[in-house]
């Protein structure tokens, strides 16, 4: 999911759009730390934001889920 969000920013797949990915990514991770130890931080999300930490925890979950959805997109 944060990889079609990112390209809203940046269409391309070159350079700088998988240094977004990887930007973005970096900082939902902090985000997901922070929101573990402090409840608080997930009560202060954005909706759009909270759905977007949800789909990277289920696709921690089942990393074949991941797999399907870029196999999907890669392969139409």
């Amino acid at each position: 999911m944060l990889h079609e969000i990112c390209h809203y920013d940046h269409g391309p797949h070159d350079e700088t759009f998988y240094d977004l990915v990887d930007q973005v990514k970096k900082e939902g991770n902090e985000l997901l730390i922070m929101a573990k130890g402090n409840s608080t931080v997930m009560k202060s999300l954005r909706p759009r934001e909270a759905a977007a930490m949800a789909a990277e925890r289920r696709l921690r979950a089942d990393p074949w889920c991941a797999w399907l959805i870029w196999s999907d997109y890669c392969n139409p």
